[in-house]
């Protein structure tokens, strides 16, 4: 696979969230928005540390910085410059980040590049609907795709990857859509700045076992693609394959979760 920096240009985008009668502004975030985003995480309670994997604060500081100044990180701010969320998404255009993701990060492949044995794969069809939120469009079905394609994918230099990291919004908000907003904020970019000459796009996530089921970023890549295209009536074959893995809980035993891998064709242009 090639290594190709490209760097994302993107400006913020005002949303007028009817149900919260808020101006909710999705953007990357910045060096000054570092102290607030600490405070985010120091407001945490239990339950939220253990779905995000949350280390101490000293290290989370420095991941904040890495991932501010590499632009992978976003943020949702209301009509005060408050921080409401954040959500880390970003293109890997770096072999060697990838195979360290695929291997360290998400236990999808040993070091010899062999696959660890997959948990479950299923395949989603996902038709077009004008109700882009109905959860039957995603219903997950038991596939028997070859062990083969998910190998190859991973192998085509041709496969756009994105990784999909920790995404928190504060309550009151969190049942206001905000996560969902800078998701799609996120992979509109992405879908700007990085398909040309790919064929498939390839979701890298992982998630704690309280989250499993849960299919937001699926849900809006779809939408990203169908705005991307100008289509809402493209259909997406999506396949998604599930691994088991273990990470260190900074002092305590480690944690369960599911990594995983979705693959979905792109459009021919």
């Amino acid at each position: 696979m090639r290594s190709i920096i490209k760097p994302i240009f993107i400006i913020s985008c005002l949303i007028i969230m009817n149900n919260a009668c808020a101006q909710i502004e999705c953007r990357l975030a910045e060096q000054n928005d570092m102290s607030r985003l600490l405070n985010l995480y120091e407001q945490m309670d239990t339950k939220d540390n253990e779905n995000l994997f949350v280390p101490q604060l000293a290290i989370q500081k420095k991941i904040l910085e890495k991932n501010i100044t590499k632009k992978r990180l976003f943020v949702a701010t209301d009509k005060e410059n408050d921080i409401l969320g954040f959500s880390k998404i970003y293109a890997i255009t770096d072999h060697e980040e990838l195979c360290e993701i695929l291997t360290d990060r998400l236990r999808i492949t040993n070091k010899d590049n062999t696959l660890n044995t997959y948990v479950s794969c299923c395949q989603y069809l996902a038709k077009p609907k004008c109700d882009v939120y109905n959860k039957k469009e995603f219903r997950a079905e038991p596939s028997s795709i070859d062990i083969n394609v998910l190998n190859k994918t991973i192998s085509d230099d041709k496969t756009l990857f994105v990784y999909v990291g920790s995404s928190y919004t504060k309550p009151p908000q969190g049942n206001q859509g905000i996560n969902s907003l800078l998701k799609k904020f996120a992979l509109d970019a992405i879908m700007k700045n990085y398909t040309k000459d790919k064929n498939h796009i390839a979701l890298l996530y992982r998630q704690s076992m309280a989250n499993i089921n849960r299919i937001a970023s699926i849900r809006e890549l779809v939408r990203s693609l169908r705005d991307f295209y100008n289509n809402s009536s493209l259909s997406f074959d999506v396949l998604h394959y599930t691994f088991i893995f273990y990470i260190p809980n900074f002092g305590s035993k480690e944690k369960e979760g599911r990594s995983s891998i979705v693959i979905m064709p792109l459009p021919k242009q």
